[in-house]
């Protein structure tokens, strides 16, 4: 008997708008409302798998992409651009209770961005020209090693779930180790290049 995953999954072959908008009106039932929802339904190769993404635009303008892989998994959800954990993984109703928390709780501070943006705007202030420093690519980079550790700890997790001797599982236990193999490898790289970045700081 194959072991069954409680990972959250979703139809990765119906990843359009209206395949989603049940999934909206969960949110609507807890006053986040999704006004647009952006799904192309079409997949690209990431570290070695597909995978496709979706996006929930919600009525104060506040967005929440998530990155659904091959298998229908979610394995990753950003409010913002910004990468939120999602602990329920078992149960959707409880996920969608978490997702819609994080969009309330950062209604406040997304509404005072939004006002210092179009203050700005009115005040026509010029930003300066745009140089990146080597601590601002050591931040972005930063921001990338963080990405992929999120998306290690979740193929962690997965491994986890099927690395036990049964039927039917030795393929997608390879399939895992290979993903897994693949992001531990480009942690490698992004932690060697904030290196490379801080010795050329501290010698500049």
């Amino acid at each position: 008997m194959a072991l069954i995953s409680k990972q959250l999954k979703l139809d990765f072959e119906k990843l359009t708008e209206s395949a989603l908008k049940p999934l909206a009106k969960k949110f609507d039932k807890w006053q986040c409302n999704v006004v647009k929802i952006d799904a192309t339904n079409k997949g690209r190769r990431e570290s070695g798998f597909m995978i496709k993404e979706f996006t929930f635009h919600f009525e104060d303008g506040q967005q929440m992409l998530v990155r659904v892989k091959g298998d229908g998994t979610i394995f990753q959800v950003k409010l913002n651009k910004k990468v939120v954990p999602v602990r329920h993984v078992d149960d959707m109703d409880r996920a969608i209770v978490e997702m819609v928390d994080y969009v309330q709780q950062n209604a406040k501070a997304y509404e005072r961005a939004k006002i210092q943006r179009l203050k700005n705007k009115k005040l026509r202030i010029e930003k300066p020209p745009v140089r990146t420093s080597r601590a601002e690519k050591i931040e972005s980079y930063k921001g990338k090693l963080s990405e992929v550790q999120g998306i290690n700890t979740d193929l962690e997790k997965q491994l986890s779930e099927v690395n036990v001797p049964m039927d039917g599982k030795r393929d997608e236990l390879k399939t895992l180790k290979s993903q897994l193999e693949a992001e531990l490898k480009r942690t490698d790289e992004l932690t060697a290049e904030i290196e490379t970045l801080k010795k050329q700081q501290e010698a500049a």
